[in-house]
């Protein structure tokens, strides 16, 4: 890696990470609740050093945000156990959309706005092997789906797909 000291996760995830990965050059991630491409980003320091990977975000207006990152795939819909359409209570304004009600609703206390979408979900297999990976050994996977991240586990096979790091 470059010796590049920028750093952009809330909380210090791309610095630990990048401990990790210090020697690799051209790596690979995939990042599930991906939200935007350099506010609190965990993949942001990695794509400057070179590194490529799949963005997945449901909120059409923060997976347009990863249209500058040439070498990236964006996908935006969200990652789950099963295809479906669920209804997601989106926030523009923060990191704090979910599918889960008593979330939404802390959210909003918070002062966050809330509109709710109907959101295409896929599982993580099926998105992979939609991009053509029918199998896949990388670096990380970060998955942030403000309380779903079970039902993305549910979702991937981890003998076929097999992050360094999750």
């Amino acid at each position: 890696m470059k010796d590049h000291h920028n750093f952009y996760s809330q909380n210090a995830e791309d610095i630990l990470l990048r401990r990790c990965f210090f020697n690799v050059q051209n790596g690979f991630y995939i990042d599930v609740g991906a939200q935007h491409e350099e506010n609190d980003s965990v993949t942001k320091h990695f794509y400057e050093q070179g590194w490529h990977g799949i963005n997945i975000e449901p909120v059409s207006e923060y997976a347009a945000t990863f249209e500058t990152r040439a070498r990236d795939i964006i996908v935006c819909k969200a990652a789950g156990a099963s295809k479906q359409s669920l209804l997601m209570h989106i926030s523009t304004d923060s990191g704090q959309s979910t599918f889960i009600e008593r979330n939404a609703l802390h959210a909003k206390d918070q002062g966050f706005s809330q509109e709710p979408r109907q959101i295409e979900v896929w599982p993580l297999n099926d998105i992979l092997t939609e991009l053509g990976y029918s199998e896949l050994a990388f670096e990380f996977l970060k998955v942030d789906t403000e309380g779903s991240e079970l039902e993305v586990f549910s979702g991937i096979d981890l003998h076929r797909y097999r992050p360094k790091i999750i």
